[in-house]
């Protein structure tokens, strides 16, 4: 009989500064020969035009590469982080990314979906 084996990898998961450090070079690599079934990200800022914004390029840099070697992405955010644009560096979302968020009206549902995304209001 064959076995299966589940395991979890975070990658610069915890506080602000916990990610702030990790992200980079090292973190870059360890994603090398990882593949992920889900991602669960989440920003300074979520744009159904940008993506996922973010302060530093590092961290940017970190989630763009998780995405892509993610089979499904979800991303968090509340309402406040939604649409915002006074972010400079940005990750694309895949089309397909659930956003789940706090946001209640059709109006941002509709512009999300436009966009390639699904809008979950938690």
């Amino acid at each position: 009989m064959r076995s299966h084996t589940n395991s979890t990898n975070l990658i610069g998961w915890g506080a602000p500064a916990f990610i702030k450090r990790n992200a980079g070079p090292l973190a870059e690599r360890t994603l090398e020969g990882l593949t992920f079934d889900i991602a669960f990200l989440s920003g300074d800022a979520l744009s159904p035009i940008h993506g996922i914004g973010e302060t530093e390029p590092s961290q940017t840099r970190l989630k763009e590469l998780v995405m892509l070697k993610s089979a499904h992405t979800i991303a968090l955010g509340h309402a406040d982080k939604l649409n915002r644009t006074n972010t400079h560096h940005w990750a694309a979302m895949p089309i397909g990314t659930i956003i789940i968020t706090d946001v209640k009206g059709a109006h941002m549902a509709e512009v999300f979906q436009q966009n390639g995304y699904t809008l979950v209001s938690v």
